[in-house]
């Protein structure tokens, strides 16, 4: 690949790989890619795109990781791919600084025009102890961590020398009602209960699921569409999910203890709980560098 852009064709470069990215590449791909003159460059951490909406799922057991994600070569034909990490960007001179591989080579990367869609992190808020100990809910790992730590527990909440730890154990607190904070409970919650006969000393009445939301209600994205609401917030009783309201607060958790058991205590209400997991689902923050990188080809 020449990475210096040295011709004279008009260069578009695109940073980032979540959807604004995707579809700002495939509509210029569609519009100007098929132009000799036009080159488009889209430049992404990862070499694949990740359908973060279904991200719980990959959670709970019941997709595998294959199914949410897509190549970004298959998806892009005719667009220019460059899998590294953005380091820096010069605005004055138009050009990018990107690195790549194990010994983060760099390059280059000059354009005409920049599409900046780099999306957005977990935003833990300064929260004593959560940032450490809870389990975000936005990259794949993000979702293997948390299924694997669920089944370590159900592994270790099963021995019998266990039994005076089972109360924390068997207790996850999902912080968030939003759509990816109720899913990520529901998905929990279900998993949780179907492989309950694969261990035999746990029952049913031992599992608590806690969904904290800031606010009086839960899914307040879908305020105009009362019904829809109130359907949902009856699904989440009927599945036997433990629903706790911050009402004043924009933070549905306060503090977490960093080891465990974590001692989780909620924002506005006079409670602590004793748990095993946390797992967070409220707020982002502009993106930044990740620590791991994966491959799908």
């Amino acid at each position: 690949m020449d990475c210096n852009g040295s011709d004279a064709r008009h260069r578009i470069l695109i940073l980032g790989g979540g959807f604004s990215a995707i579809y700002a590449a495939r509509r210029l791909e569609r519009t100007l890619a098929r132009d000799a003159k036009v080159e488009i460059t889209l430049v992404n951490r990862d070499n694949y795109f990740l359908f973060t909406p279904m991200l719980h799922e990959v959670a709970g057991g019941e997709l595998e990781t294959h199914c949410i994600v897509n190549p970004i070569r298959k998806l892009l034909r005719r667009v220019r791919f460059f899998c590294g990490e953005v380091q820096s960007i010069d605005l004055p001179g138009k050009r990018v600084t990107v690195t790549h591989g194990k010994s983060a080579h760099p390059h280059e990367l000059e354009y005409d025009q920049l599409v900046l869609a780099l999306g957005s992190t977990t935003n833990f808020f300064g929260l004593a102890g959560v940032e450490e100990r809870a389990f975000a809910m936005k990259t794949l790992d993000d979702a293997i961590r948390l299924r694997d730590h669920l089944i370590a527990q159900l592994d270790e909440a099963d021995f019998d020398c266990a039994s005076d730890s089972r109360d924390w154990l068997l207790t996850f607190v999902v912080a968030g009602g939003g759509f990816a904070g109720v899913e990520t409970a529901g998905s929990i919650n279900d998993f949780i209960h179907e492989s309950l006969r694969f261990y035999p000393h746990l029952k049913r009445e031992m599992i608590r699921v806690v969904l904290v939301s800031s606010g009086s209600v839960i899914l307040p994205e879908l305020r105009e569409k009362r019904s829809v609401r109130t359907t949902q917030a009856r699904s989440t009783r009927h599945r036997g999910l433990d629903r706790r309201t911050s009402p004043t607060s924009h933070r549905p958790v306060h503090r977490a203890q960093r080891r465990p058991p974590h001692r989780v205590q909620y924002a506005d209400l006079d409670c602590r709980e004793l748990c095993s997991s946390i797992a967070r689902a409220f707020g982002v923050q502009k993106a930044t560098r990740p620590n791991r990188r994966q491959s799908f080809l």
